[in-house]
């Protein structure tokens, strides 16, 4: 077996599974607006589930979660970003995260397995759609590896 097989073998891809309801940026307010992929995220941190559980939900479940999670959102005249963060590592120290949800970040459209260089305050403010795991984001890298062989 090769490293690039085992690195892909030793950390299971994880997407969260969105909505074939909702549209692809959902207004909270006149102007205001969260991108699918960041709701989604949101609202699977507010459920508590794991991603496994999250994604064994029936649509129309998940699709009330979501429901909950926007009207939450505009109770709290959110402009859409996660809960919260904790604060920050002193340093703002720049690591290497995989995206696991596809949304914008950084003013950027990301997509699920893409690697990408973020601030620690970027990383704690995506809950759920970052993981800067040297695991995860390693096989990562193998996927985009793997698809320019």
């Amino acid at each position: 077996m090769s490293k690039k097989n085992s690195a892909a073998n030793s950390a299971p891809a994880v997407v969260l599974n969105g909505s074939d309801s909702f549209p692809a940026t959902v207004e909270l307010a006149e102007g205001r607006a969260i991108p699918l992929g960041n709701l989604v995220a949101y609202a699977h941190a507010a459920s508590g589930l794991s991603a496994e559980d999250w994604n064994k939900l029936e649509a129309e479940q998940r699709d009330e979660m979501l429901q909950k999670s926007v009207d939450a959102l505009k109770a709290e005249g959110d402009a859409g970003s996660p809960p919260p963060p904790p604060p920050p590592p002193k340093g703002g120290k720049k690591v290497k995260a995989r995206v696991l949800v596809a949304g914008v970040i950084d003013g950027e459209s990301r997509q699920p397995n893409d690697v990408i260089t973020v601030d620690s305050e970027t990383l704690n403010g995506n809950p759920g759609v970052l993981d800067a795991d040297p695991a995860a984001v390693k096989y990562a890298e193998s996927l985009k590896d793997s698809a320019e062989d």
